[in-house]
């Protein structure tokens, strides 16, 4: 009886958590996200997701596309499970859109006729890192700069990740800002 007791308890507050708690739509990449196949984005791109990828080989670039009709805010950058081996994992990312200006870097891929794109590095290696604490999965992360910015020409827009170090490894790609609630 104390084992159906609890368990009742467990599921009411499961529910009443899933009611008031905000949440993203998360993801994970079963096949490489490339500029051939890269991760489309179906709804919009202010809505949150994280997806969890992984650069491997250190030089692999990961791809997210969405499509802008009306503008918006867009939002990405890259958390890092903070785990051993992963200290030194910085990857990079780019937006990637009509009517951006060109690159300020040289990039390691080629981008689309017309397009221009706005790279967000990370910190230089050696550099002490943000953590952020993920409640629900009681995981700790690197956090990263992003790119938070209104985005208004129309068409089709990417998002690059990749390793400017070509270390590799485990990261959650976060785009979007708006946590859908239950």
């Amino acid at each position: 009886m104390k084992k159906l007791f609890t368990l009742f308890i467990f599921l009411v507050m499961v529910i009443f958590l899933s009611a008031v708690l905000p949440a993203h739509v998360s993801f994970f990449e079963e096949s490489d996200y490339s500029q051939e196949r890269p991760f489309v984005v179906s709804d919009s791109i202010e809505n949150a997701k994280a997806v969890f990828a992984r650069l491997e080989p250190p030089s692999d670039i990961d791809v997210y596309a969405f499509t802008i009709t009306v503008p918006l805010r867009l939002h990405a950058r890259a958390f890092v499970p903070r785990t051993s081996g992963l200290e030194q994992f910085l990857p990079s990312l780019a937006v990637v859109g009509p009517a951006l200006p060109p690159a300020d870097v040289k990039l390691p891929f080629a981008l689309p006729a017309g397009y221009g794109a706005v790279v967000v590095n990370n910190l230089k290696p050696g550099k002490k890192r943000p953590l952020f604490y993920e409640p629900f999965s009681g995981k700790e992360y690197y956090d990263a700069p992003a790119f938070d910015q209104k985005v208004s020409a129309p068409g089709t827009w990417y998002v690059f990740y990749w390793d400017p170090y070509n270390r590799g490894g485990d990261y959650v790609a976060i785009l979007g800002f708006k946590e859908e609630f239950f």
